[in-house]
């Protein structure tokens, strides 16, 4: 529930003190442990680059002194972070090594949840026939346990899959069973996802208003448990119906509160997705050249990340390209789409490809942005005027995909170069203290706390 993650979010600052020192004496099967159990809260509340460079540190521990259950949790929950930033090849390692540990052990409910999640991944890279099939042997696990929530969950990316392959009626009857299955077991979290891809194939089907009221549904139930990662895309959906009905102030506003969160998180495969969005907008604002080379980055950049191109926002983009390949002709089509396709989303020119989204010449700098926004705001706008001229929060420049293995810890993450004891960490033993790191190895954010001084912060 929202609250549980409220409240770890309110003792992070102990837990992460909790979790250095652990790593520091040397404990690796407590380290991995709350690693693993904070990861539910690091991947919704976006602390994802964090959370991957802690579980780094834990893992450069001998790897003797924890549990295969433990390592095998803790690989997963290192996956789970790699893949929601968008870095897919690190996120199937951890996930790999994570099965094998599990078949080894006998765990059979962390066997299907990996399936699931290798087949997420299968259906990201475009590779459907696989994905199809891991998912589907995770939901017949599922329902020889009974377990209704997992269920839900695995029909839920069944239908992902063919909706990215335009299987619109086949994954309309399968997200309707989700969401279904997800309100009978009163899975808030599920009914959020299912609405959201119900809203998907309304959008896919030209049903705007529809697309609209399930987006609008979902976003606000996501707002509430404040999943940054699902709000950035719910964002992004939206401005997409705004594009397509020519709301393109209300467009611009929603993309560029995605970007933030985009920026924020890293999110490689996000960045994709508002890439190609803001090729559309540019589209339709009769801005061709413009919008060919965002599409042509946007393309580039899902080449190198390694992630298909969902057959429902290709059928997207392509229809608001149809125009603008018209009116500029074969030759500076080409040109324009090689020009975006060449350019280098990790370097400083991410700010001129920033400025080109907006008809600037780069540049992040706040305050300019402030006071253009000011200046534009009083002086007014139509509804549908063109978007303001300032760049919006650097987001173009995402990390460069981690080529990271589980043993790879960086000098910055070495707890031998760490800085001298300080109170918080004297106090840490305490607070370690008052965790339930010893029970059962478990997924997600289940860090269990007992009051310690009124629920006071570490010094």
């Amino acid at each position: 529930m929202p609250a549980d993650f409220d409240r770890l979010k309110q003792q992070h600052d102990n837990l992460r003190a909790a979790l250095q020192w652990l790593i520091e004496q040397g404990d690796t099967e407590a380290a991995l442990r709350l690693a693993a159990e904070l990861t539910g809260m690091w991947s919704m509340r976006g602390y994802l680059t964090e959370g991957r460079d802690r579980l780094a540190r834990a893992f450069a521990l001998p790897e003797a002194r924890a549990r295969a259950d433990t390592r095998a949790s803790a690989l997963g929950a290192a996956g789970r972070l790699a893949f929601n930033q968008g870095d897919y090849a690190v996120a199937q390692s951890f996930w790999e090594q994570s099965l094998t540990l599990s078949r080894e052990i006998a765990d059979p409910g962390r066997v299907a949840n990996l399936l699931r999640n290798l087949g997420h991944l299968a259906r990201e890279r475009g590779d459907y026939a696989t994905a199809r099939a891991m998912i589907t042997e995770s939901l017949e696990s599922y329902r020889a346990a009974r377990d209704i929530r997992s269920v839900g969950r695995a029909l839920d990316l069944l239908g992902l899959v063919e909706l990215q392959q335009g299987e619109y009626a086949t994954d309309r009857d399968l997200f309707q069973e989700a969401l279904e299955i997800a309100r009978e077991a009163q899975n808030e979290f599920g009914v959020m996802w299912a609405v959201a891809r119900l809203g998907h194939v309304a959008h896919a089907e030209g049903n705007l208003a529809e697309a609209r009221a399930r987006y609008e549904e979902s976003l606000t139930m996501q707002r509430r448990w404040d999943d940054k990662r699902a709000i950035a895309s719910l964002l992004r959906n939206l401005a997409m119906v705004d594009v397509d009905e020519g709301q393109f102030t209300m467009a611009w506003s929603r993309f560029e509160e995605s970007a933030a969160l985009v920026s924020h998180l890293h999110d490689q495969s996000g960045t994709a997705q508002l890439l190609d969005g803001l090729a559309g907008l540019a589209a339709v604002q009769t801005q061709p050249g413009r919008a060919l080379r965002l599409a042509g980055a946007a393309e580039a950049f899902r080449e190198s990340l390694g992630k298909s191109h969902a057959r429902n926002l290709r059928d997207w983009i392509e229809r608001k390209l149809a125009p603008p390949r018209e009116s500029l002709g074969t030759e500076a089509t080409a040109a324009a789409w090689a020009e975006g396709q060449a350019m280098d989303l990790a370097s400083d020119e991410a700010a001129w490809v920033t400025g080109q989204a907006l008809g600037v010449d780069g540049g992040d700098d706040v305050l300019v942005r402030t006071e253009a926004r000011a200046e534009i705001l009083s002086r007014g706008r139509a509804p549908n005027a063109p978007p303001p001229a300032f760049p919006f929060p650097p987001l173009l420049a995402p990390r460069a995909p981690t080529r990271r293995s589980e043993a790879d810890c960086s000098a910055a993450c070495d707890p031998r170069h760490s800085a001298p004891p300080s109170p918080r960490r004297i106090l840490a033993r305490r607070h370690v203290a008052r965790l339930d790191l010893h029970g059962r190895a478990c997924d997600g954010a289940a860090v269990r706390l007992r009051p310690l001084g009124g629920g006071r912060r570490l010094p």
